[in-house]
């Protein structure tokens, strides 16, 4: 049985959570969960993802993926994630 994801971050203020990421190369290669040991072991998600907040002040998120939750909102967050290329 599956995990279930869900859209949303409830907790209370400085919880935190990973977010999830999949992520696919353009030969094809999946990687479910590219923020989990098996990709970042021997990726530094650092190096090819960047991470974001629409709304900083209600949700943080640093380059590790990881959303803290700084206070209580009434409207949807965006946290956003783009691929990075490495110099």
């Amino acid at each position: 049985m599956g995990s279930i994801v869900r859209p949303w971050f409830q907790g209370y203020n400085s919880d935190t959570k990973t977010v999830a990421v999949k992520l696919t190369w353009s030969d094809s290669t999946i990687f479910p969960n590219a923020l989990g040991s098996d990709v970042s072991n021997y990726i530094d998600p650092q190096t090819y993802l960047g991470f974001s907040s629409s709304n900083p002040t209600v949700i943080s998120i640093d380059a590790l993926g990881e959303a803290t939750l700084l206070q209580n909102y009434h409207n949807y967050v965006d946290i956003t994630t783009v691929g990075l290329t490495p110099n």
